[in-house]
């Protein structure tokens, strides 16, 4: 070998080009959609049975169900189209290409650990400020073992200063660990297919360099904020609530208070008192043994009976004056006895029920 051999490096090229070929030899079998295939078959064999007993109906269902398998039988072929061209093979890159890929990193990037024992190559970037916003320094992992795989590689923050509305987003475009890097991805993909390992740290560190508004996780402009989980304006940390059951933020346009404990609530933990209609906290509602409508312990008694219902039960107790006894209104016309003198007369009829009864005449 020669004598400026970097043994380390050199180690790390041929496990990485051992991963390649593995990933090579990877076999392709077909898988056609035959299930699908023998429902439309024998769809097709009851069609022309319905045409020829002439059940119209019946044929024009049968068309249907059979134009849906046929849509089923063409979204598995293309699936399967797509695995094959996935899985056609790539001319694969050399050894002495995976090394100078390796030694090109130390050229690009000030601190590059290669961990044979844990398969994974790993690079700082410096720190990252978008628009005046500083995001820290992010370490980007390659992990080698999952080469060919859809999630091979990780983006971390070292010296994180997360969105205040979600700390797993560290950068606009990272959740977690994982980088959204949008029109990027297919020359990610390419880069690492070829083995260009340093085109890919390179690929990957422009993207945490830009900022697109569009496909942020949180915008730039929301980074230091709160967003509100109701409205979803973001407002300063002074400035926003805690619902102190869901512990949602809010904030102050949309915090409400229990008007009987204080305490901070969201809409949805609030409910109305059915009697006075002010808003409370459950645990200062209780239900109305009788309507069941939750009341403030204000609008209810100690059997817990809202001031509703007793309202009604004490209307129920006093007499009804709208209604009238049948003598109430009506003029009755006595019979005097003997020796007493004549009744004025009136003008007023016989009562219906005053059997025996008669006016006197003067």
């Amino acid at each position: 070998m020669h004598p400026t051999l970097n043994r380390p490096l050199w180690r790390m090229a041929e496990r990485i080009w051992a991963i390649y070929r593995e990933n090579s030899r990877e076999e392709w079998t077909p898988c056609f959609p035959d299930f699908q295939w023998e429902c439309c078959e024998q769809l097709r064999r009851q069609i022309t049975r319905a045409h020829h007993r002439r059940y119209s109906g019946a044929a024009r269902q049968l068309r249907l169900e059979l134009i849906k398998e046929l849509a089923d039988v063409v979204r598995k072929c293309d699936e399967e189209q797509k695995r094959a061209l996935k899985l056609a093979p790539t001319p694969l890159p050399t050894l002495r290409l995976l090394y100078e890929e390796l030694l090109a990193l130390d050229q690009e990037f000030d601190d590059v650990v290669c961990d044979l024992q844990a398969q994974s190559i790993t690079v700082h970037t410096e720190p990252i400020v978008l628009e005046e916003v500083y995001l820290g320094r992010f370490k980007i992992v390659l992990n080698i073992r999952r080469l060919g795989s859809f999630h091979v590689y990780e983006v971390r923050a070292l010296d994180p200063h997360p969105a205040a509305s979600n700390e797993e987003t560290t950068h606009p475009h990272v959740q977690g660990r994982r980088l959204c890097a949008g029109d990027g991805w297919d020359t990610i993909e390419s880069a690492l297919k070829q083995g260009r390992l340093s085109e890919f740290f390179l690929i990957v560190r422009q993207i945490l360099r830009t900022y697109n508004a569009g496909s942020a996780h949180v915008s730039l402009d929301e980074w230091s904020g709160i967003s509100c989980s109701e409205c979803g304006y973001v407002s300063d940390e002074s400035d926003s609530y805690c619902c102190a059951a869901c512990y949602c933020s809010l904030c102050s346009d949309c915090s409400r208070s229990c008007e009987f404990c204080c305490d901070n609530r969201c809409h949805g933990c609030l409910e109305t008192c059915q009697c006075c209609e002010l808003y409370a906290c459950q645990s200062c509602l209780q239900r109305c043994a009788r309507c069941d409508d939750l009341t403030c312990r204000d609008c209810i008694s100690p059997e817990l009976i809202c001031n509703t219902c007793l309202e009604n039960e004490d209307g129920d107790d006093e007499p009804d004056e709208s209604v009238t006894t049948e003598a109430e209104g009506e003029e009755w016309a006595i019979v005097p006895k003997e020796g007493a003198e004549p009744a004025v007369a009136t003008d007023a009829a016989v009562h219906a029920h005053g059997v025996g009864q008669a006016a006197v005449s003067a």
